[in-house]
């Protein structure tokens, strides 16, 4: 463990909480600020149990704790969050930046193809309105199973592309929604497998045995992993990957701001490498930080 890489996380955290040194000393039963202090600085090595305690009251692991620059999480804290906000209320032309639809000329000859299509712009037209008129719609469900049937029945990488693109943008949606968030009850779990995972992982606890079995689902990991076979929605791939680990929603047991954080930091190595998706989103997000 390297002291002064755990005395500034403890200043890091601390700040990213809003908090002062007399609140974390009370919160970990210690009875002066200076102890806080001395923590910080680096000039008194915090003991495990305070150590336990600390991991726990940030909702972090003591090995990120010990062992993890945490320098850019006061940032990336205020980041995640208000991007989250921006994104849900902007306009239909920035959830399409965000989560694009795709069609060529002939995909849109084929009928099947494009009710999914004017369906799945339809969700999107609705989010930039009032997310709750999309709320248990099981229309996402409908036109997921649309577009990939045609790409196991045709082989066609548009339609696996906008399968992908529907399921983040349910991720999206009922995760961040605050009444999907308050919302235990499991009698109103999504039908389909891959849905409930999302929804279990994110709302009930983790010694729950149902939990447990639907953390095997997998699906949409596997459509990504798919995708990237196609030399044309390689950098799509890529995007969505790192998307889903910027919204706390890849397959992991990271805490929400250590999976943003990786996630910013794939986003950024993408948008270097010239990934078109990658540079679109950090160009809103940048637009964001502006209006800040």
């Amino acid at each position: 463990m390297k002291q002064s890489l755990l005395a500034n996380n403890i200043w890091t955290l601390r700040t990213a909480f809003g908090e002062t040194q007399l609140d974390l000393a009370l919160a970990l039963g210690l009875n002066s600020s200076n102890t806080i202090s001395n923590y910080e600085s680096g000039s008194r090595k915090p003991n495990n149990e305070i150590i336990r305690k600390l991991s726990k009251r940030y909702n972090i692991t003591e090995y990120e704790l010990c062992n993890t620059d945490l320098s850019d999480y006061l940032e990336m804290k205020n980041l995640l969050h208000s991007d989250l906000g921006y994104f849900e209320k902007n306009s239909k032309e920035t959830l399409l930046s965000i989560y694009p639809v795709f069609y060529n000329k002939e995909s849109k000859e084929n009928e099947v193809f494009l009710g999914a299509y004017n369906r799945h712009c339809e969700i999107i037209s609705k989010m930039s309105g009032d997310l709750n008129d999309v709320y248990k719609d099981e229309l996402y469900f409908e036109i997921d199973e649309i577009y990939y049937n045609l790409f196991l029945e045709n082989n066609d990488y548009i339609s696996l592309a906008n399968s992908i693109g529907i399921q983040c943008l349910y991720e999206f949606n009922e995760i961040f929604e605050e009444r999907f968030l308050l919302n235990k009850d499991i009698e109103m779990l999504p039908s389909n497998p891959k849905y409930k995972d999302v929804y279990l992982r994110n709302n009930l606890d983790g010694n729950d045995e149902e939990l447990k079995k639907m953390k095997a689902y997998k699906d949409l990991d596997l459509d990504i992993e798919l995708l990237m076979e196609c030399k044309e929605f390689k950098d799509l791939s890529y995007y969505y990957i790192a998307l889903r680990y910027i919204y706390g929603i890849a397959d992991d047991n990271l805490t929400f701001e250590m999976s943003g954080l990786i996630g910013r930091t794939m986003m950024d190595a993408f948008a270097k490498a010239g990934n078109k998706y990658a540079l679109m989103y950090l160009k809103l997000l940048n637009k964001l930080i502006k209006k800040a």
